[in-house]
Parts: C-alpha cells; sequence; structure tokens
C-alpha cells in the first residue's frame, strides 16, 4: 500500500491480493518468499527502519507470483547501519593479482559503518538526511548468498556470475514514481574488480528470464531512450575515497576524488557532438545497506548505437579495447586496415576511408579527450560502434576518471598494451588521417569550432558543465565521506576535500581552450596563423548587415555561396 522511497517517520504497509484464495508471504532480508521461506502475512505491516519488503502469493495447484519488492528508506537507520551486517561477506581481500604497485594493500577501515567521526560532527552529521535525500536512490534487493557470491568473487567475469536481482529506482520527492523491475547483476569493469578496493562497479541485465526484457522508463530526463537493455553504476573505481592508494608506481591523490570527471567528459562528447552517452548520480542501497555515490550511465554498446543512431542493434558492431561486444567486425576491420594501410594523402584512398570513419565526429572525439588531459586512453578505454553493412565507425568517450590532473595534453598512446585484442585503434586512425591534408583543416576547423566563441569547449561553457554536475553532487557527498571516506586513511576524505578537488579542476579550465590551441599548434595540428575573425557571429538581420572580416596576418578569401574559399585562392 506504500510507494518505495524515504521516509522519516514510521509508516503502516498493508499487503494484498485480489484473489481471496490466495495467501501472502513475505520478507524484510532480500530473499525471495515461498511456502518455506517468510512471514506469513495476517496484519498491516509497521515499518519504523530501512527495509527491502518483498511479497508474493501462493494458492494450492498454483505457480507462485511474480515476487513485488519494495524499499524502505529511513535516513536514522542509514546512520546507525552496522559494521558488520549479517549475510555480507566477512572481509575485505587483498589484491591477489601481481601487479606493480597495487599488489597486497589492504584498506585502513573495512567495516560497512557510517564513520562515527561524520555522523557525529556538529557539522556534517545533521546534513546526512539533507544528503540521502539530495540524490535519486537505487535499490539493489537479493538473496544474500547471491550477493555474497558475486561480491566475493569480483575478478570472475560472464553471464556464469549473474546474479537475479531486483532494481527499484526512487526520488527524493515522492512525485516522480521511479521503477522496479527484477534483472541481473554482475561486477563490472576492469581494475575496480580488484579485492583490496571494496567499492566496486555494478552493471544491470534485462532480461526475459527475470521479467520485463527491457526496462521501460525514460531514467536520464535529457534523453529521448526510454528503453535499456543494460545500465552500468559506476563506483568512481580507483579515484573513488575507496580507491588505490597511491604508490610510486602508480601516484593516485585520493583526496583530489570528484566523482564528476567520468560524467563531464561524456556530457563534453555529447555537448560537442550532439550523440554521448547519457548519466546521473544517485544514492545506492544493497538490501537496505546505504552502499553510497554510483554514477548510473549508458553503456554505449550496439543497443544504444540503434537507439540513438538508427537501425536495430543487430545491426550494429560494438567493440571497445577489450574485444569484440557483440555483431560482425567487417566494417571495423576494414577501417583498422585501411588506416594501416596509410597513404591517405592520396584522394582516392582518402574518400575510401571516409566510408569508414566520420572526420567531424572523430576529430570531436579525439578534441575532448585531449582537452580534459584523459591519460588513461587510447590504448584504454575506447568504445567503437559501426552499422553494418554501410555505416561509418563511431567513436565513444569511456572511463575518463584519470582526466583533469593539469588540463589540456595531447595523448595519443603507445601502439597498444600486451595481449590487447586489438591495437591502438585511436592512435592509429589519427595518424594515418593526419596524412591528409582535407583531415587536417577539418581537424583544424572542429578545434576552432569547440574552443572558440560558443563552442562546446570554451572555457566558460566547459566550466558551466562541471559547475553544474557539482551542484548536484555537492549535498550528497557527506554520505559518500561517511560511507567510505576513511577507508584509506586514519583522517577521513571529507566534503571540504571534495570541494577543493572541484576547485582544483575548475581552475584547470581557465585558460585551457588557449591550452590546447598552443599544444595542437606546436604538434602540427593546428595553423601558424590564426583565421580571420567576423564582427557579427550570425543571426538574422533587417534589412542588411555590414560585416568585417579581420584577420591577424594574410590575405583574407572568403564565399557567399557555401563553396572553400580555398578554391578561390590562386
Amino acid at each position: 500500500s506504500a510507494p518505495h522511497g524515504l521516509y522519516d517517520a514510521p509508516i503502516t504497509v498493508t499487503l494484498s491480493h485480489p484473489d481471496p484464495d490466495a495467501v501472502v508471504r513475505y520478507t524484510k532480508d532480500g530473499s525471495e518468499p515461498t511456502p518455506e521461506n517468510g512471514d506469513l502475512y495476517t496484519q498491516s505491516l509497521e515499518i519504523a527502519a530501512t527495509t527491502p519488503l518483498r511479497a508474493a502469493a501462493f494458492k494450492p495447484d498454483f505457480r507462485r507470483s511474480p515476487v513485488t519488492t519494495r524499499t524502505y528508506v529511513f535516513a536514522h537507520d542509514v546512520v546507525a547501519q552496522p559494521e558488520a551486517p549479517a549475510g555480507f561477506p566477512a572481509a575485505w581481500g587483498e589484491h591477489p593479482i601481481a601487479i606493480a604497485g597495487y599488489a597486497a594493500h589492504t584498506p585502513v577501515q573495512a567495516d560497512y559503518a557510517m564513520d562515527p567521526r561524520i555522523v557525529h560532527d556538529p557539522v556534517y552529521g545533521p546534513q546526512l538526511p539533507d544528503a540521502l535525500a539530495a540524490l535519486p536512490s537505487l535499490s539493489l534487493v537479493m538473496e544474500m548468498d547471491d550477493f555474497a557470491a558475486l561480491y566475493s568473487n569480483p575478478q570472475d567475469r560472464g553471464a556464469e556470475t549473474e546474479q537475479p536481482v531486483s532494481v527499484e529506482m526512487f526520488y527524493p520527492d515522492g512525485v516522480q514514481p521511479g521503477f522496479q523491475v527484477d534483472a541481473g547483476l554482475r561486477i563490472q569493469g576492469g581494475a575496480g574488480r580488484w579485492e583490496f578496493m571494496p567499492k566496486h562497479s555494478f552493471r544491470l541485465f534485462f532480461k526475459q528470464q527475470y521479467g520485463a526484457s527491457k526496462l521501460d522508463d525514460a531514467v536520464f530526463p535529457a534523453s529521448p531512450v526510454a528503453e535499456f537493455d543494460t545500465l552500468v553504476l559506476r563506483a568512481g573505481v580507483d579515484r573513488s575515497f575507496a580507491g588505490h592508494p597511491s604508490t610510486e608506481d602508480a601516484p593516485v591523490d585520493l583526496r583530489q576524488t570528484t566523482y564528476l570527471r567520468d560524467e563531464w567528459l561524456r556530457a563534453s562528447q555529447f555537448a560537442a557532438s550532439g550523440v554521448g552517452s547519457h548519466g546521473l548520480f544517485a544514492h545506492l542501497y544493497i538490501n537496505g545497506l546505504f552502499w553510497g555515490l554510483y554514477n548510473l550511465i549508458e553503456r554505449p554498446d550496439a543497443a544504444f548505437a540503434a537507439s540513438y543512431l538508427g537501425g536495430d542493434k543487430d545491426d550494429w558492431f560494438s567493440v571497445n579495447h577489450g574485444g569484440a561486444v557483440g555483431g560482425q567486425p567487417d566494417r571495423f576491420d576494414i577501417l583498422r586496415q585501411l588506416a594501416q594501410d596509410g597513404g591517405l594523402d592520396d584522394p582516392e584512398k582518402y574518400a575510401a576511408m571516409l566510408e569508414f570513419v566520420d572526420p567531424v565526429q572523430f576529430s570531436d572525439y579525439m578534441i575532448v579527450n585531449w582537452y580534459a588531459g584523459n591519460h588513461d586512453w587510447p590504448e584504454n578505454n575506447w568504445y567503437v560502434d559501426v552499422r553494418n553493412p554501410a555505416g561509418r565507425n563511431q567513436f565513444f568517450v569511456w572511463d575518463g576518471e584519470m582526466t583533469w590532473d593539469s588540463g589540456a595534453d595531447i595523448v595519443l598512446g603507445s601502439e597498444g598494451w600486451e595481449g590487447a585484442p586489438y591495437p591502438n585503434i585511436v592512435k592509429l586512425v589519427f595518424e594515418a588521417l593526419m596524412q591528409n591534408a582535407d583531415f587536417r583543416l577539418t581537424f583544424a576547423d572542429r578545434l576552432y569550432k569547440q574552443l572558440y566563441h560558443d563552442g562546446a569547449l570554451t572555457d566558460a561553457n566547459a566550466r558551466a558543465r562541471w559547475q553544474a554536475l557539482a551542484a548536484t553532487v555537492e549535498p550528497a557527498i557527506v554520505a559518500e565521506s561517511a560511507r567510505w571516506g576513511d577507508v584509506r586513511f586514519d583522517d577521513p576524505i571529507t566534503p571540504e576535500d571534495w570541494r577543493a578537488a572541484r576547485d582544483n579542476v575548475a581552475a584547470q579550465m581557465e585558460g585551457n581552450a588557449a591550452k590546447l590551441i598552443r599544444l595542437a599548434r606546436a604538434a602540427g595540428y593546428y595553423p601558424a596563423i590564426d583565421p580571420p575573425h567576423f564582427s557579427q557571429e550570425g543571426g538574422e538581420f533587417d534589412p542588411t548587415l555590414t560585416l568585417a572580416l579581420d584577420a591577424p596576418a594574410g590575405d583574407t578569401y572568403y564565399t557567399t555561396d557555401g563553396s572553400d574559399p580555398r578554391t578561390r585562392h590562386t
């Protein structure tokens, strides 16, 4: 009778079924009700603490009804959650894989309780109830044995690791209905699987075997898409408060964690190109236990590409740095071969290359990554989608946490990491395209487009996106600090640390567009002379406009019919 959501006072919940011969059984521990498991419902339930309530109907000679799941969250209960709740894995493991600089790290504190230093702090403590209500909530409810099997073996991959889970999303205003759907759950990611980092990422799979074959909900307000095969819950990985500590081989300052870098990078690709992976921030609960701040995002796979770029997902080939995701690879393989063959200064070869890559979309993809100084790319963390039988390969950003260390940087990386299924495809394609004068001008034009006037990557627009994301997350950070801020340090990471990290990135954006132009010019990717400046950037005028073109050097050629001014330069 009561919707899922956040509550600040006890509620009464009734369970009912239209068939008077059916009996209802319920549980409060995440397990599914069965004839042998759970309590028989006989009277209304008083709910005064955070509760994942599950109920099902039973009738002799009938199959069990689907399970209904509703999670009720109480802030006072969240801040007092236990250090070692029943059924959850007892301890975090050490990292068993011998990777230089990472092996054998263990957390300073590895419990489930909220940090009492934050809870009882005279400034932070009173903020916690509002912090929990500052974002939408996601609740995962499942059998504890299933969760323990998944979370205790984070290195395991594949469909055989998938566990059934109820997924709910509800909003603090209580007006938006949110959703509840049954799905499959796996651990997500690469480095984020390491045992010594206890805050793992997850991936949700919506399949008919669990109920609905898709999630049918307009999850992302800025997106027209309202059906999803899969969604990813990003934990922040090694740049979360619970990430890996700094080592000589891998210097990481966890106090520079913002949780915003990846979301900013994907939002910036969308701003620059009009297509990109959407995301939002939410608080996550697992069987009623507060799990912290997560970034719910779209995975740029074949289903994503079909949703935004047309066709059926079976028409698309999708691939990332880890290998093929699905579909027929022919057009991707041809792109690689054309890039390896090179010789694109030949107009015919360049024209053939353009049948397999969009030079404008690819240029914008490069520029966004360079603007943020992405150093965990392009050997890693790329997605490419191409539609068969005649589409062009589209490049999408992914996992942009290792950005904004010192502003813009031109990064192309090595030829590829050892054992990779593909070479560094981004470097390969870029260097091949750069052989052609037309592409060099296209790339320079896109730099000018994105970095000047009202471009997506002007200092002002880049900073505005950053500040908007920060304003969304800031009220919730105190809850993340209480949950995970004490994992690595005796002196926990606090909201003040977060604000300093936020401001550090904002400061890097000052003059960053000019910095990238200087770097591109020095590398030969941007002309030595600046383009002409128009006295008016465009618009409607009546009756006429006197337009002045001012160039700092050289002669200026122009056209008014859409043709290329270079053709007039003889």
